[in-house]
């Protein structure tokens, strides 16, 4: 990876300060992903740098922290009522 895409990294906790908290919202992008009920993995197409079982140090490709949240939201909506009236907006 050159310096330049490199550069487009942020930190995962910065991101998700919002959500919640970091060490567990990095579960949603580990070697065991969260699924669709038909089996396709939620968050396959995140890009992050690290390793999320050290989420301090985890980092997200600034241009997939929309859909990161996006993505996050729909899966809550469908584990959580409390969820149901959340958007996007509420936690970028």
């Amino acid at each position: 990876m050159d310096s330049i895409e490199r550069q487009k990294f942020v930190s995962f906790g910065d991101v998700t300060r919002k959500m919640g908290q970091a060490q567990y919202l990095s579960r949603f992008v580990d070697s065991n992903p969260r699924l669709h009920e038909d089996g396709t993995p939620f968050f396959s197409e995140i890009r992050v740098e690290g390793d999320p079982d050290d989420y301090h140090n985890l980092r997200i490709h600034a241009d997939d922290v929309r859909p990161f949240v996006e993505k996050w939201i729909e899966y809550k909506k469908q584990s959580s009522p409390f969820f149901a009236d959340k958007k996007l907006e509420d936690f970028l």
